[in-house]
């Protein structure tokens, strides 16, 4: 019986055996799993650590190109550097904005700057520092200050050798401003002194002046067109003297010098334009690379005396602009009808008189007519220096009227096809004032810019 027991318990033992065995394989390949992790594991390590200077065995190498680390010798001094380097740098920014709120002090109301206080600002605006600044905000040599995008309201800036410049900017005083003087007169707003040099206003021509838009009273210029100072009353501009028949300078153009002359503020050519190439009337003028002209009776020589005749398009080199060259040499420009109603007018003739058609005025006419060559003794004074001589006109192949009869266009249209002219007569002292077909071929005199 005994033996029978026994034998059960081994068959017993022999079973918990074999279960023992499947757990130990268990256990071994879950040891093994393990160890795949751990390698695993130490490879992530490795990756994110070594850019930091940890060796894959634990060591640590300081980066040499690091600033503030590079004398590190572990991971935990690295640290440590770092932390050190961070406090100063917070350090550092509290030490730099205690600075700039001191300097702002250096500044007055509304971004201005106070008197004694020197602040330079270079074209980056940044702030700079010249050492020729003095204490009290004054130059002392040869220094550049640019103003871009602000203005000096207050303070006062003194320069010796030196430049201050403000581009488009305005620069606003409530004081008198003194240059060439350290003390300007009390009763100017503007006291310049110098015992070598002179004032010089801005130069402008009669154009460029009368484009002026709203002018200030008082305002007032250099005329280049006529060689005088002017300025503005309120109303009109008027000019320091009266200048008529001076001369407002000679123009040489194409071969031939023309002399010019003062009418009121303006100055004309004396001489009709001749200019071109002489084509035959039975052909017309046209739009090509060459001006063209016709000349009284195909004669170039009469061309000499009383200028070339020429067609409305052909004069305004086929612009329609009024005031344009045309054919006029650069800086002069071909009259418009109302430029010519100021030269009558500066004659004496009347606004309401200018603004008629036909004959108008009294005697304009023989103020600007030559004192010799019109038919029938029908010449005038020539009081104005205008020198108007009677060159004729051609017209549908013809030429007619010369020594009786002068016309000149003017660059403004009564309509598309009928711009404004005048023409003065033999047997009248008045100037016409009409309109023509553009077609025809008149007389040509410039007026300067």
């Amino acid at each position: 019986m005994i033996f029978l027991i026994n034998t059960g318990n081994i068959s017993t033992n022999t079973t918990g055996i074999g279960t023992n065995a499947t757990n130990i394989t268990t256990n071994t390949n879950n040891i093994t799993s393990n160890d795949t992790d751990i390698t695993n594991l130490q490879t992530e390590l490795d990756a994110t650590q070594t850019g930091a200077g940890l060796g894959t065995g634990g060591s640590y190498t300081a980066n040499s190109s690091a600033n503030y680390i590079k004398t590190a010798t572990s991971l935990t001094d690295a640290d440590n550097k770092l932390d050190a380097q961070a406090k100063c740098n917070a350090d550092g920014v509290t030490a730099n904005t205690t600075n700039i709120g001191t300097n702002t002090g250096k500044f007055g109301t509304a971004g201005t700057v106070e008197a004694s206080k020197a602040v330079v600002v270079d074209a980056s605006r940044n702030i700079t520092n010249f050492n020729n600044i003095q204490a009290d905000g004054t130059i002392t040599s040869g220094n550049s200050i640019t103003i871009d995008g602000t203005g000096a309201t207050q303070g006062s800036i003194t320069e010796s050798h030196g430049k201050i410049s403000f581009g488009d900017e305005t620069l606003v005083t409530t004081g008198n401003v003194g240059i060439g003087t350290s003390s300007p007169d009390a009763t100017a707003i503007l006291d310049l002194s110098s015992s070598a040099k002179g004032f010089l206003p801005p130069r402008l021509t009669s154009k460029q002046i009368n484009a002026i838009v709203l002018p200030a009273e008082g305002l007032t210029v250099y005329n280049t067109t006529v060689r005088a100072i002017w300025w503005y009353n309120g109303t009109e501009w008027e000019m320091s003297k009266s200048k008529d028949g001076e001369s407002c300078g000679d123009v040489t153009y194409s071969g031939h010098t023309y002399h010019s002359v003062i009418i009121g503020k303006q100055c004309w050519m004396t001489e009709n334009l001749n200019v071109g190439t002489m084509i035959d009337v039975s052909y017309s003028q046209t739009m090509n690379s060459t001006i063209e002209k016709y000349c009284y009776s195909g004669v170039e020589l009469i061309c000499d005396v009383y200028g070339g005749l020429y067609q409305f398009g052909e004069m305004m080199q086929y612009s329609y602009t009024e005031g344009a060259q045309g054919i006029c040499p650069t800086g002069w420009h071909v009259p418009s009808d109302d430029e010519w109603k100021q030269m009558e007018m500066a004659l004496g003739m009347s606004q309401l008189s200018a603004d008629e058609t036909g004959p108008r005025g009294t005697d304009e006419g023989k103020k600007m007519k030559s004192t010799s060559g019109w038919y029938n003794n029908g010449n005038g004074t020539n009081s104005s220096g205008f020198n108007a001589l009677p060159g004729g006109l051609t017209y549908n192949e013809l030429f007619s009227n010369m020594a009786s009869e002068g016309y000149w266009w003017s660059s403004s249209r009564r309509l598309d096809w009928q711009p404004w002219t005048r023409s003065l007569s033999y047997f009248d002292n008045k100037v016409d004032r009409d309109y023509a077909n553009t077609l025809i071929g008149f007389s040509v005199r410039c007026l300067k810019n």
